[in-house]
């Protein structure tokens, strides 16, 4: 038996017959044999599969519409920007695979000393690990529920995905510094599939 293979398929390589991008539609299967595949460019397809030990890169702000299932037994990487929109509910359902997604995320702070709003698009990331340059006591979780609500300290723990967190920038900054980039890297294996 050989490896899977799609209506486009990266074999390490290149992509054969051709690369998926202006060509692929919502009928089309992508699988990601080995190696590392790039894509750029807003897409839309079936499905997609990536085998393991292979890796799928989502470039800078682009849009991935995927009709049916995805499987990911090796890694994809989502750049700033990049969002994955599965159009068929029911699909959720069937998607699997052991791989890893690494998301990353950037945005412009305007101090170093003022909390900055993140959520997490995983369901398996600890804000310790993700947020791991901040100053534990300035993590904090927003619960809804009990006579309190609002915003409690969260020094560690997995961070709902979907829910809201304050946390102060993920860099080291000299106190007073303004209008700077701060990005943080989501990496986990459970992608968030539901409501956010």
């Amino acid at each position: 038996f050989g490896l899977p293979t799609g209506d486009f398929t990266f074999n390490g390589n290149s992509w054969l017959p051709q690369s998926p991008i202006g060509i692929s539609t919502l009928q089309n299967s992508i699988v990601v044999q080995s190696g590392v595949a790039n894509l750029n460019l807003d897409l839309s397809c079936a499905s997609i599969y990536v085998l393991n030990k292979a890796t799928l890169n989502l470039g800078h702000s682009m849009n991935l519409q995927i009709a049916d299932s995805l499987f990911n037994d090796g890694e994809i990487v989502l750049s700033n920007g990049c969002e994955i929109l599965q159009l068929d509910s029911s699909a959720i359902n069937v998607n699997g695979g052991s791989g890893s997604y690494r998301i990353m995320s950037t945005i412009q702070a305007t101090a170093a000393d003022r909390f900055k709003l993140w959520s997490s698009p995983l369901n398996d990331v600890s804000i310790e690990n993700c947020f791991g340059n901040t100053n534990a006591s300035d993590r904090y979780a927003y619960q809804s529920g009990g006579q309190n609500p609002g915003y409690k300290s969260y020094v560690n723990g997995i961070m709902q995905a979907g829910a809201a967190y304050a946390v102060t920038p993920n860099i080291p900054m000299v106190a007073g510094s303004q209008n700077f980039s701060d990005s943080v890297q989501f990496v986990g294996s459970q992608l968030n599939n539901g409501d956010i």
